[in-house]
């Protein structure tokens, strides 16, 4: 029988196994974040740590060790010959106890480490290449409006399960989603964003969506691109009337559309901007190794 493809470890534990009682499992309790991490550096490792921070305040957990989580992390990538490019899982869990969707007052949080080969590059200069233009749908799972959870990316992600359901067999990647009050969010597994002449506009999440990691650290590479950030509510409106559309995440960076529905985008700007994500990415990824961390 072949080896798994994704090897996991719990709280620096190899371990395939995690209780039923876990109240990630019972309730969602708990957050995640995907890293990319390539020849044992992890990339863009301050956008993770500062949705590692918020999420824990928001969602009422204790107050989170970097070192310790470090050096979790450098356990599982010292013990492992990378490469090929890999997907660095963390899943942080409230543990076991509390009754019912009560949770304890003093909780035991586990700590889910996930390591697989990335699913689209072989090699860091694959990464370093100019992607292929997306054509993206409008997808009709919506997603939900709820102050108190947005920009968070907490373990119920449904709406995206839902939404990337409606890609399948249908040839397109990516899809355009909106919440209730017909906002466009994000894509369904990426934020969006939108260049207008100088100016590089994404949609505002304080009621619905996932603030990425990679959203997080943009806005001081568009500055030095010569190009203005803002963030504010976007409606269909404004995708027909933009010069680019891309989309990023944490594992692809970012990615050119070419097209939504009937309207046709240009890319030079959008792969300057891939260029220089890179660059940024590859000059400050975190070397962490086990027992110390630099």
């Amino acid at each position: 029988m072949s080896k798994p493809t994704t090897r996991t470890w719990v709280n620096g534990q190899a371990c395939s196994t995690i209780s039923l009682l876990d109240r990630a499992f019972q309730y969602g309790d708990g957050f995640f974040t995907t890293m990319l991490v390539c020849q044992g550096k992890i990339y863009n490792w301050s956008g993770h740590w500062f949705r590692i921070e918020q999420s824990a305040l928001r969602l009422s957990f204790p107050k989170l060790d970097q070192a310790q989580i470090l050096e979790q992390l450098a356990g599982v990538l010292s013990e492992q010959d990378l490469p090929q490019p890999q997907v660095l899982k963390l899943i942080v869990s409230r543990g076991q106890g509390g009754i019912g969707y009560q949770p304890p007052s003093h909780p035991s949080i586990n700590l889910v480490v996930q390591l697989s080969p990335h699913p689209m590059y072989a090699s860091s200069e694959e990464m370093a290449k100019q992607p292929e233009p997306l054509q993206l749908k409008r997808c009709d799972s919506v997603c939900g409006i709820n102050p108190q959870l947005a920009g968070l990316k907490h373990l119920n992600r449904l709406e995206n399960v839902f939404a990337r359901a409606e890609l399948a067999d249908t040839g397109f990647a990516e899809g355009v989603m909106l919440n209730a009050n017909q906002q466009v969010i994000c894509a369904t597994q990426s934020n969006l964003f939108l260049i207008q002449g100088k100016e590089v506009i994404t949609p505002d999440l304080s009621q619905s969506g996932v603030a990425g990691t990679t959203r997080h650290k943009l806005p001081q590479i568009i500055k030095n691109l010569g190009l203005t950030w803002c963030e504010r509510i976007v409606r269909l409106e404004d995708l027909a009337q933009a010069d680019e559309v891309f989309l990023s995440n944490a594992l692809r960076g970012i990615m050119p559309v070419v097209k939504f529905e009937e309207q046709v985008f240009a890319v030079e700007r959008t792969f300057e901007i891939q260029q220089a994500w890179y660059e940024w990415q590859h000059n400050n990824a975190k070397q962490v190794v086990y027992g110390t961390s630099d």
